[in-house]
């Protein structure tokens, strides 16, 4: 599937037995990922990016300034061939649109596997960084975290007493192995002198709100304000919208949320823990913004 820089298809090949599975996948995810490649156009975050969700993989390739080759592939797939002939599908694209001459022939995904086996593996890097999630008590911060570290979403109610510190790892791309330690802080007035001095040496914050409880989101300001402070000129810093699956019940729009992160300088998601949108599109995104933020710092 060809998509542009406002997250519209351009054009697209299914093969008929997997019609009916990748369009599922499609229809579930393709509205949010054409919001965020319109908004990351100019970024670049999804130039050469794979984001791997409940069943399918989606690998996407820069096809020229204005274009993207996005592939999707089951979640079981091994990726290191299929990335490396997407990437010359996505340059023969990048060609074709700028009316270059091109072949249109391409190499039998056996001689790219070979080439793949002959290369030298690269060593991984690891990226190892610390996460605060902070917001009001209820909002799903404990939730959130351990959907995407463990996979299941908890029912019952347990709120924080303190601190709990969750550490999770994995594979960002062929190269780069992300470990994050999450820092999942109490809501409670109790232990607001406590959890001060959970913030220093942070690079992301999570500020959770609750989409179906207007007071938790006019907390905002108040977090962003209790944790302004111990941010880096590096630290990234995310107002996060929970339970957007309780859609009857919800009393904040997204349109309301995104105001509040243009207002507070800070970038912007909307998640439901239980359903699990967009829960691995937040912490890939964090990821990627952590990777490019410490590129910047090393070149300075």
């Amino acid at each position: 599937m060809v998509v542009d820089n406002d997250g519209l298809v351009f054009a697209s090949t299914l093969k008929s037995d997997l019609e009916d599975l990748v369009m599922s996948a499609l229809t579930a995810h393709m509205q949010t990922l054409s919001e965020r490649i319109k908004q990351e156009a100019d970024s670049g975050y999804f130039k050469n990016l794979t984001l791997e969700m409940e069943k399918q993989k989606f690998i996407f390739n820069e096809a020229g300034p204005e274009y993207l080759l996005l592939t999707v592939v089951d979640k079981d797939a091994g990726t290191d061939t299929i990335i490396k002939y997407a990437r010359i599908v996505a340059d023969k694209i990048a060609k074709i649109l700028k009316g270059e001459p091109t072949s249109l022939e391409l190499e039998k995904i056996h001689e790219v596997s070979a080439a793949v086996e002959k290369e030298e593996p690269k060593p991984i890097k690891k990226c190892v960084f610390k996460v605060v999630i902070v917001g009001e008590p209820r909002v799903g911060k404990t939730s959130l975290v351990v959907k995407f570290a463990k996979g299941r979403f908890e029912s019952v109610y347990r709120p924080t007493l303190g601190v709990d510190v969750i550490k999770h790892s994995y594979q960002y791309n062929s190269n780069i192995n992300l470990i994050f330690t999450a820092w999942d802080i109490s809501g409670q007035a109790s232990f607001k002198k406590l959890r001060r001095s959970y913030y220093p040496n942070t690079e992301g914050f999570f500020v959770i709100y609750d989409t179906t409880h207007l007071e938790s989101f006019e907390r905002v300001n108040d977090w962003v304000e209790e944790i302004k402070q111990y941010g880096t000129r590096n630290s990234i810093f995310i107002l996060v919208g929970n339970k957007i699956d309780l859609e009857s019940e919800r009393v904040v729009s997204k349109e309301k949320g995104e105001r509040k992160a243009k207002e507070l300088g800070v970038f912007f998601y909307e998640t439901s823990a239980k359903s699990g949108r967009n829960v691995n599109d937040l912490f890939y995104y964090l990821g990627e913004k952590i990777i490019e933020r410490r590129k910047l710092a090393s070149s300075d």
